[in-house]
């Protein structure tokens, strides 16, 4: 079976099923780029940079901003091959269990990509 990507709940009663990985920020696997949604209801995305934020992008729609994240996600990956490599080792043929909507482009696809190159085709 092809690994996929799961929407974690936390919601009363959801289990993580076995097998899967926590890709959220809580995990070494999450995303340092974060979405933020601003006054207008539109959205920026920023990251910590040396103890300050930097935004990365604003005044996006979330499919904008998810995006810019997950692009980042993937140059942040690049510049840390060593992270590359245990995601390789360590997620290949689970899945991934994160807080983004099913169909939302997110990091945690970057992640199944790479873990499991020859399965996954996008």
């Amino acid at each position: 079976m092809t690994p996929q990507r799961i929407q974690r709940r936390r919601t009363a009663g959801w289990r993580k099923p076995p097998g899967a990985v926590i890709v959220d920020r809580t995990s070494r696997w999450g995303n340092p780029a974060r979405l933020e949604r601003q006054e207008t209801n539109l959205w920026r995305v920023v990251v910590e940079d040396q103890g300050a934020m930097v935004g990365l992008g604003h005044d996006l729609t979330e499919g904008q901003a998810r995006e810019v994240a997950t692009t980042y996600y993937r140059g942040h990956l690049a510049r840390r091959p060593e992270l590359a490599e245990q995601a390789r080792q360590l997620l290949a043929g689970r899945d991934l269990a994160c807080p983004c909507s099913p169909g939302a482009m997110c990091h945690g696809d970057v992640l199944l990509e790479i873990a499991n190159p020859k399965e996954r085709t996008r």
